[in-house]
């Protein structure tokens, strides 16, 4: 499938990303960084997209709003989706702040709390999933 494709490929920019802005390795890593999260939140939107697309699809209709939302299956894994697409979205934006060179130490603070917001948005797209997951192992 390729939504989970672009998902491990997106993840694994982040990881990147992650690693190339440890103190350590950011004179080297800086740049390596800011691509890394912006191209891995690209591949990741892409994923949630395709994803909630095949959810508010069946075989052989269009897509359908009210699908993504027909069942509590079906809304859980929209909101989980949603979550993930809305979380990277903030990754994207907040990242691209660094394409105009070096931020003030109030602008880098921003970001980091734009940062923030996106992995509030991570964290409750994996609290969907885990519900999701063990409502359906009763």
């Amino acid at each position: 499938r390729g939504s989970i494709m672009f998902s491990m490929i997106g993840n694994m920019l982040y990881a990147i990303g992650s690693i190339a802005f440890f103190p350590a390795n950011i004179y080297m890593g800086s740049v390596v960084g800011v691509w890394s999260f912006i191209v891995g939140s690209v591949f990741i939107i892409l994923s949630q997209l395709w994803k909630i697309y095949r959810i508010g699809t069946e075989e052989g209709s269009a897509f359908n709003f009210r699908r993504l939302f027909r069942d509590m299956d079906c809304a859980a894994q929209t909101c989980v989706e949603l979550n993930t697409g809305i979380g990277a979205c903030f990754f994207f934006f907040g990242t691209a702040f660094y394409l105009r060179g070096h931020l003030s130490p109030h602008m880098h603070v921003e970001v980091l709390d734009i940062w923030g917001i996106g992995s509030t948005f991570f964290l409750m797209g994996s609290l969907v999933l885990v519900y999701r997951n063990s409502s359906l192992t009763k």
